[in-house]
């Protein structure tokens, strides 16, 4: 090996030792998700849309893609699946609508490039009924 070579060989090993930690890399590491407008506890036939998105490694919060436009990233909706754990009571669709069925508890999880978000936890409750109201003819 001539000097030059190890010299170069040394400069990118200092680079690459240096740029670790720094900025974004294209390794993903999390799923978030969320609901956009909802609380965990939604009333039996309520709808509430899940956003998400993959993170890159990184020190900066770098977002790779998005289920949703506003949520960083550029848009993929098509790359998440989700999934209940108890579609009796809530149900999901493969763009993240969710469901409320009966009342009840469920968990949703959304999945992307092998990664798992943590849990959705969804409580399903029945409407409360409407007081003082009377049917008039």
């Amino acid at each position: 090996m001539t000097s030059v070579s190890i010299l170069c060989s040394w400069c990118l090993c200092l680079a690459a030792i240096a740029g670790v930690g720094c900025g974004c890399s294209d390794i993903p590491i999390e799923v978030e998700a969320e609901f956009v407008e909802h609380g965990t506890v939604l009333q039996v036939g309520d709808t509430a849309t899940i956003r998400a998105r993959v993170l890159n490694s990184g020190d900066l919060l770098c977002v790779r893609y998005a289920s949703q436009a506003g949520y960083g990233g550029s848009v993929q909706s098509d790359r998440f699946t989700y999934e209940s754990s108890n579609p009796g009571v809530a149900t999901v669709s493969n763009r993240g609508l969710v469901t409320a069925v009966q009342t009840g508890l469920a968990n949703i999880t959304v999945s992307a490039e092998g990664l798992v978000s943590s849990l959705i936890p969804v409580t399903v409750q029945t409407p409360p009924a409407v007081r003082g109201a009377a049917l008039r003819q």
